[in-house]
């Protein structure tokens, strides 16, 4: 990173919660008829579209996956079905390695916003009764899409996009980001195929990242 950013844009599973299998599983068991090769396909198309909200990925299954349309009321059953399973294990999940570290340093530093596939009350619901409510100064979820979010977020608070910063372990952020010239890091663990450009920044987990992107030194300055 040149400098210090002026915000930094947090996605939430995956990057803050440890939740990504826990969301993978889910979409499985929403379908108990599904085969095995089904089951497969719905962990892939999940991982490799991280940050797409579950009605859209509903939509996707019902037609591309199990052939029937996409109808309203079923999309909706879908979701809550799978809300039903989620939202506690996501409430009482580990937190991604460093993030509370980071959140902790960096909430001191610059203003830090979160923005989610997650449905928006559900989202504020599970950030409050995790006790994260107080580092963000925008949480922002379903169905805002991500472009539209970063751009509000930079528009509202008089930001350069080149002067913020995304975090996310999917593409849906990574191309979000691009697309307004923000600066991204992406948040890739262990054994995870990285999906990104080769040039890209990359970490397995939230530690370091205050580092990364020069807050370590302007901390340490801060405190002379």
């Amino acid at each position: 990173m040149q400098a210090v950013p002026l915000s930094v844009v947090l996605d939430f599973d995956g990057v803050i919660v440890d939740s990504v299998e826990i969301k993978s599983q889910a979409f499985q068991d929403a379908y108990p008829e599904a085969t095995p090769e089904q089951r497969s396909e719905i962990d892939r198309y999940h991982h490799a579209h991280g940050g797409v909200s579950r009605r859209e990925k509903f939509r996707h299954f019902e037609v591309a996956l199990f052939g029937r349309g996409a109808d309203p009321a079923a999309i909706e059953a879908l979701a809550e079905r799978y809300r039903a399973i989620v939202y506690e294990k996501v409430v009482a999940c580990r937190l991604i390695p460093g993030a509370l570290e980071f959140l902790n340093e960096a909430a001191a530093r610059l203003p830090l916003h979160l923005v989610s596939g997650t449905p928006q009350e559900e989202l504020e619901a599970i950030v409050e009764r995790r006790g994260l409510r107080h580092f963000f100064q925008r949480v922002i979820g379903a169905p805002t899409l991500k472009p539209a979010a970063f751009a509000t977020l930079a528009a509202e608070h008089g930001h350069d996009p080149s002067r913020m910063v995304a975090i996310g372990d999917s593409t849906t952020e990574f191309h979000a980001a691009r697309s307004l010239g923000m600066p991204f890091v992406g948040i890739v663990a262990e054994g995870i195929a990285n999906p990104f450009p080769p040039a890209t920044p990359v970490l397995p987990d939230m530690t370091g990242l205050s580092r990364v992107l020069g807050l370590t030194n302007a901390l340490a300055d801060a405190a002379r």
